[in-house]
């Protein structure tokens, strides 16, 4: 090796080294430096949004573990009449709407390639929020695709929806075309239990008379419609219907769904929930909530 080859050999090792060594340490404080960077006030509001739709409303199990989606929505009194369909407090509300108008602003400083975090208006006074592990959702609708073709046509694909939600301005439910059976199963709540709810839907009564809502028939094997009805009320429950389940980690919601109890499907997500929310938890329990979160979002 000639005296010119082996200097040209020893800058390369060095170039490596630092790119090997330097971004480790570099990305050590480079999201928390970005926080830090946010002005006091939309930072607050920033982690407060992150605590409602993580920990309330199991955005964490999107975010941390197999959950493909999570999806809420918060109403704008501002923008139309309030609504008593809101479950949330008032407080809440505006919480998690300032705290998505302090995240727009910002959100650009935390680019994400493996997560979809986007809000759509659903009507005058609502906007829905979803976040989407891409990975995942592609998993479940690689495994559930002839329901997703069924009810969107044979042309759909995993890629095609995502791009769709993606790009257009379209909200989560009109896109599944108001399918709640599709919804679910993307929210991963099991395919029976979604579509034992999306049939349930499709034979609720309509206390609104004017809205032409009718349900001529009941679905196969059943003789009426109110048999059907008491069947769906007899068989689906709250999927964590025991005491224990929401107060072991006060502050990490398991996810909220109606459920089969007695079924295979629902028994493996309740223990396979579960265990995501300990370990969760221990994700949490060890470093700043908001850094913790920003990074796993931004793949850091």
């Amino acid at each position: 090796m000639t005296k010119c080859a082996a200097w040209v050999l020893l800058i390369l090792c060095c170039i490596a080294c630092c790119l090997y060594f330097l971004p480790r340490g570099h990305s050590k404080n480079f999201i928390k430096n970005k926080i830090e960077a946010i002005p006091v006030t939309d930072r607050l509001a920033i982690d407060t949004f992150f605590r409602i739709f993580l920990l309330k409303s199991a955005g964490a199990y999107t975010l941390f573990s197999d959950k493909p989606m999570t999806f809420d929505s918060y109403f704008d009194p501002f923008a139309g009449e309030w609504t008593s369909l809101c479950r949330r407090s008032y407080l809440e509300n505006m919480q998690l709407r300032k705290g998505w108008e302090a995240w727009e602003k910002y959100q650009h400083l935390f680019p994400s390639h493996q997560f979809l975090l986007q809000s759509r208006r659903l009507n005058s006074n609502q906007v829905e929020l979803v976040l989407i592990h891409k990975k995942h959702v592609i998993q479940i609708m690689k495994q559930h695709l002839s329901d997703f073709q069924k009810v969107m046509g044979e042309k759909i694909t995993p890629l095609e929806l995502l791009s769709r939600y993606q790009k257009g301005d379209v909200a989560l439910f009109d896109l599944l075309k108001e399918h709640h059976g599709l919804l679910g199963i993307l929210l991963g709540f099991g395919k029976r239990n979604a579509w034992l709810y999306q049939k349930r839907e499709r034979i609720s009564e309509d206390f609104y008379p004017f809205t032409l809502k009718t349900h001529p028939y009941p679905s196969p094997g059943f003789k009426t419609l109110a048999e059907e009805r008491a069947y769906y009320q007899n068989t689906l429950t709250g999927a964590f219907t025991h005491e224990n389940s929401r107060k072991c980690f006060k502050f990490l919601y398991v996810p909220g769904f109606v459920a089969d109890p007695e079924s295979t499907e629902t028994q493996e997500l309740q223990k396979k929930y579960l265990q995501q929310r300990s370990f969760i938890h221990a994700i949490y329990s060890h470093g700043n909530f908001l850094e913790t979160t920003l990074k796993r979002l931004s793949g850091e």
